[in-house]
């Protein structure tokens, strides 16, 4: 049994990516010299999302700082899943040449989580936006940036979610490699 290595990375990347946040957002209030930074990650429920604040931004809503007010929804819950059961199937599709369907459906799991994720993300984001209805509210996305009441935004897409999808591409293009059994020259008949 020969393990496929770039199967085994491309899964161990899937897994690490779990533990690393998928969306940031930076706001930084120049009239009070301090700023905020908030980021999403698949894994946790929202009142673990990491949030620093050095003062009070404007408009943020009242208790929804730092992703509280987004909920966990199935898009962040389906990603998570997705990438963990795509990671195991990566590593269990690493094992043999007969096992690499298992990575294939390891890499396509992945693919999907990201895009699950970022749709999901953007529709609660979009949700999230309406229901503060206080003017001017920002219009936050999956990338975007902007200037409220003084304070500076900036969105986009983090290492976690970038990770997750080089993942799904490592995994996909490791289940092209052909493993070799270890006889590589063919046995010659004994001289009689």
């Amino acid at each position: 049994m020969r393990l496929n290595i770039v199967g085994m990375v491309g899964a161990i990347i899937a897994l690490v990516s779990l533990v690393l946040p998928w969306w940031t957002m930076t706001i930084s209030a120049s009239h009070f010299f301090s700023s905020a930074t908030m980021s999403i990650y698949p894994c946790r429920p929202p009142y673990w999302d990491t949030y620093q604040e050095t003062t009070i931004i404007p408009w943020l809503p009242e208790g929804r700082a730092g992703g509280a007010g987004i909920a966990i929804s199935i898009g962040r819950l389906s990603a998570f899943f997705l990438v963990l059961i795509g990671g195991v199937m990566g590593i269990i599709g690493s094992l043999s040449q007969r096992t690499r369907k298992y990575l294939v459906i390891g890499g396509l799991l992945a693919l999907l989580s990201v895009n699950i994720f970022a749709v999901g993300l953007q529709i609660e984001l979009s949700n999230e936006v309406a229901m503060q209805g206080v003017p001017p509210t920002p219009t936050v996305s999956l990338f975007s940036s902007g200037n409220v009441l003084g304070s500076y935004y900036i969105t986009y897409l983090s290492f976690g979610f970038l990770l997750a999808l080089i993942a799904g591409i490592v995994m996909l293009a490791a289940s092209r490699i052909k493993l070799e059994t270890g006889a590589s020259e063919p046995i010659s008949p004994p001289p009689a």
